[in-house]
């Protein structure tokens, strides 16, 4: 038997994991352990990655609770790092919206728009 030697490559295939880093199985006292009190440390484990919060907006679409998107994170060992997704300004209007994996996009009202869509 023994434990399989663990790679944090097994969680990137999954998805929305990253690689917890190891897990302590005994310690003195009663658990969680922390580090000083651990004895014996297991794999490591995927962690689920956070879900950054959804945007709540009213029936008129007005905004009713920030939202955030998921910055960078949710890679190897780092969980997502949710940042709050702008607003758009006065004189701006909403390009795409705030969604728990991209920030909302603004542009300027009266911009030359053209048929082109540019990133």
């Amino acid at each position: 038997g023994g434990l399989e030697p663990y790679s944090c490559d097994q969680c990137a295939p999954m998805g929305d994991f990253y690689c917890g880093g190891p897990v302590c199985l005994e310690g003195v006292g009663s658990p969680p352990w922390p580090d000083d009190r651990c004895t014996l440390k297991g794999t490591s484990r995927c962690e689920r990655c956070r879900q950054c919060r959804e945007e709540v907006l009213d029936g008129d679409g007005r905004v009713v609770e920030a939202g955030q998107f998921r910055d960078s994170g949710c890679l190897r060992e780092l969980d997502s790092v949710c940042v709050d997704c702008a607003q758009c300004s006065a004189g701006e209007y909403e390009v795409s919206p705030c969604t728990p994996m991209s920030n909302r996009k603004c542009a300027p009202v009266g911009g030359k728009q053209g048929g082109m869509l540019l990133p």
